[in-house]
């Protein structure tokens, strides 16, 4: 009775030994970083998954800064970024003997949003940053309503900021009465509820909530509202392309997780989510 015991046990032991073994083997891909980006990523995880059974493919946000961070403590495998890495990303991730590899995944308008009720349907990017700067306080010293601006940020982690900081605010300093959030969805439900808001979001977060604007590049030129059309002719001023980053190039898993991102289907993927499609490659 011992030993049919024992062999009981010890089948019992390879056997959960195998099953690990199976498990270990299945491949694990991580993505990290842009909220702007999270929602298209999801998708593709999700579409993916289903193709690839051996493979799983989970995603989180936190910002742009946070996924560059995690790629370069190879923390992550995949870096989502709402922006392009900046030097000192590059130079801390060379020290740490990564190399990134950007790959262009989607085409993004940043979208100057207000709330539906405010009859402001244009600015001009010096009156947005007027506005970030508290210059401008008030809707009537645009021509609207005598009402208090509230502005929402995200946070100085998300690539989106820092593409607002470059291309809008021009290195000045934002007001310290902007509100900040973790989120283009949490900058969208912000506006939605504030009737004298303004956020920026990127154009797959723009809903019935809330209302872009057309936004001009100086006085006297053309007002264009973020579309798909105007994002991908680049005559929207705040047109930006969206990437994933790699340590160095991509192979195996990761490299047809990344094609599957890029192909016919995978862009499919972006149009639904609100976003521009990259040109065939």
């Amino acid at each position: 009775m011992k030993k049919v015991l024992t062999l009981v046990l010890v089948t019992t032991m390879l056997l959960s030994m195998v099953g690990t073994g199976l498990a270990a083997a299945r491949e694990e891909i991580i993505l990290t970083g842009s909220t702007t980006v999270l929602p298209v990523a999801a998708r593709w995880a999700e579409v993916f998954m289903k193709v690839n059974p051996d493979i799983s493919v989970s995603v989180f946000g936190g910002g742009s800064g946070v996924g560059i961070a995690a790629l370069t403590e190879r923390a992550t495998d995949i870096a989502m970024a709402s922006r392009f890495m900046r030097m000192r990303e590059f130079e801390a991730a060379a020290a740490a003997g990564v190399m990134p590899v950007a790959h262009e995944i989607a085409i993004d308008g940043l979208s100057i949003v207000v709330h539906p009720d405010n009859p402001i349907t244009q600015l001009t990017i010096e009156q947005v940053k007027a506005i970030y700067t508290g210059e401008i306080t008030n809707w009537r010293e645009l021509g609207g309503p005598n009402m208090r601006i509230v502005a929402f940020s995200r946070d100085t982690a998300s690539g989106t900021f820092g593409f607002f900081e470059d291309e809008v605010l021009d290195d000045a300093l934002m007001d310290p009465g902007v509100l900040f959030k973790v989120s283009n969805a949490a900058i969208a439900g912000a506006v939605a509820a504030t009737r004298g808001g303004i956020g920026y979001v990127g154009i797959g977060f723009v809903g019935p909530g809330v209302a872009a604007v057309a936004v001009a590049a100086r006085e006297g030129d053309p007002f264009v509202y973020p579309t798909l059309e105007t994002i991908a002719d680049g005559t929207y001023v705040l047109s930006r392309p969206l990437f994933l980053f790699t340590d160095g190039w991509p192979e195996g898993a990761l490299l047809a997780f990344i094609r599957f991102a890029q192909s016919p289907a995978g862009q499919e993927l972006v149009l639904k989510e609100g976003f521009g499609s990259i040109p065939r490659i």
